[in-house]
């Protein structure tokens, strides 16, 4: 049995995304007859991938592939934080099987909560195929330790599902940016700590993060021609 994941950034800027997910996927299965497909967060991409899965469960009946819902507590699904694009991921009875999770820590904010279910999941992964055209968060920079971490010690194999265009069409729309937003955008995604950059720049911590996130929203136009299927 393989376990197969998926970890990249909420919005999708490319509408053959799910063609390339399905491809990637299909390499895989010849390597064996029974499969995990963990999933977690409801955001466009999460969204996407269901989708894929979903369908490639259809055309392969001769494979044992099982979609599962990964929890921290019942009423995860519902909580307002979680970007639902539809809401059949919300249905449990789209699932094959769902479970909780029951991560350990002192905090129980949903923020770290959530952190240690996705770590989990990698931990538990073979495959994680990714999709990042920004590498910068603190979530992402963590997990993303983590996946390197786990590829170096040959527990994981990733499988990059980005597409270039989509990196060149960020890296356009960035560079129209005032030069400041340029700068901080660009530091934080290379993996500048933030302190070292809030140091150089005579910055606060709060400002830098308004900067990086006006570079953030200017990436929206990019969805004007993506649409995500329905069901």
């Amino acid at each position: 049995m393989k376990v197969c994941s998926f970890f990249g950034q909420k919005e999708v800027y490319n509408k053959k995304l799910k063609l390339k997910i399905k491809k990637e996927i299909e390499a895989v299965l010849p390597c064996d007859n029974s499969f995990i497909f963990y999933f977690y967060l409801k955001d466009n991409f999460s969204y996407i991938c269901f989708r894929a899965v979903k369908q490639l469960q259809q055309m392969h009946k001769d494979k044992d592939i099982s979609i599962v819902c990964v929890n921290y507590r019942s009423e995860d699904y519902k909580d307002h934080y979680f970007e639902t694009p539809m809401g059949e991921m919300s249905n449990l009875q789209n699932y094959d099987n769902s479970f909780i999770l029951h991560v350990p820590g002192k905090n129980d904010h949903w923020y770290h909560n959530s952190l240690r279910v996705q770590k989990w999941i990698i931990t538990e992964s073979d495959f994680v195929f990714y999709y990042l055209y920004d590498k910068f968060s603190i979530t992402h920079m963590s997990l993303l330790s983590l996946l390197k971490k786990q590829q170096e010690q040959g527990k994981i194999i990733l499988t990059d599902i980005t597409y270039k265009s989509t990196q060149l069409k960020v890296k356009k729309i960035i560079a129209s940016l005032p030069t400041d937003i340029q700068y901080v955008y660009t530091q934080l995604n290379d993996g500048t700590p933030t302190s070292k950059l809030s140091k150089e720049l005579g910055l606060s911590v709060v400002k830098l993060y308004q900067k990086y996130r006006t570079g953030v929203r200017s990436l929206s136009v990019l969805k004007q021609n993506v649409e995500i299927e329905k069901p």
